[in-house]
């Protein structure tokens, strides 16, 4: 593996159309004010209105990037959280993290090792939840199948505290959120459990507890005054009660008035990101080979 020092690597959006260079932007957001910590770092602290950054990971489908990403922010002294997506989505019955096979998922051992790289850094992992579509598939209790994930994590010296709902096409569908099974994110509402249709069946949304599997925190249960999203590969920020897009281009933004207040989380998907060589400007690999 070569240095830092060899090969610079940096990141660019949609063939840096819309953020030629993630290190850049990173080092903007966070010289706002903002200091750069774990959703469950700041999950313990009590949800202080503080100036942080709250980098978060939707790992959909690119493991290998985002353990890219992770090493680049390392190197900023930036501290992230990867939210990790067992398989299931997208018509899918195998991604990165392993496969369906016999009513089980088979864990890769790439996505551990990876996985452990990730939190010696400093990072966090999580694991992003459409554990509704998979027990669904595997037609096991919810509460089991989640609880089946987090043992293994744990077994193998990986400590996850929090959940990020996944926004797949069967939560929409079924016309739920992801993070409504849980029964803390429903606390205190004065709202009946959800009715919904599953292989033509009417059934009421399970609510389990997070507190009996162990987790924390769900992700979008952590208050914010500001966001910023690369959500269908184009940055939206949003500041003084405004959604804007956004593109940064040249160490600035373009087009966009941003202030950033308080608590920002940015949400970025490893997936929508091209890594390059800063020396060379060219893709890493073609960089490597002359």
């Amino acid at each position: 593996m070569e240095t830092v020092e060899t090969w610079i690597v940096d990141l660019s959006l949609n063939g840096r159309s819309k953020v030629d260079s993630y290190r850049s932007f990173l080092s903007f957001i966070s010289n706002q004010g903002l200091k750069a910590r774990t959703h469950r770092d700041v999950w313990r602290d009590g949800l202080k209105d503080a100036p942080e950054l709250c980098v978060r990971h939707d790992v959909d489908h690119d493991i290998d990037m985002a353990l890219s990403m992770a090493r680049l922010e390392n190197d900023l002294g930036i501290k992230s959280s990867y939210y990790l997506l067992p398989p299931g989505d997208y018509g899918k019955s195998d991604n990165y993290y392993g496969r369906i096979e016999s009513g089980k998922v088979v864990r890769s051992q790439k996505m551990i090792s990876i996985a452990k790289e990730i939190q010696e850094m400093g990072h966090e992992i999580g694991l992003h939840n459409d554990f509704l579509q998979l027990s669904h598939i595997l037609r096991r209790d919810l509460y089991d199948v989640f609880a089946s994930e987090l043992d293994f994590f744990d077994k193998n010296n990986i400590a996850v505290s929090g959940s990020a709902s996944h926004g797949s096409r069967f939560a929409r569908e079924h016309g739920y959120i992801n993070y409504e099974i849980f029964a803390e994110v429903q606390e205190g509402k004065s709202v009946q459990r959800k009715t919904i249709n599953i292989a033509e069946d009417e059934v009421v949304l399970p609510c389990i507890s997070m507190e009996k599997l162990g987790l924390e925190y769900e992700a979008y249960s952590i208050n914010r005054q500001s966001r910023i999203s690369d959500v269908g590969g184009k940055i939206l920020v949003y500041s003084n009660k405004k959604l804007e897009e956004a593109s940064f281009i040249n160490n600035q933004f373009l087009d966009c008035r941003c202030d950033l207040k308080g608590r920002a989380v940015m949400l970025i998907h490893p997936e929508h990101w091209v890594e390059f060589d800063r020396l060379t400007h060219l893709p890493t690999e073609l960089a490597k080979n002359g």
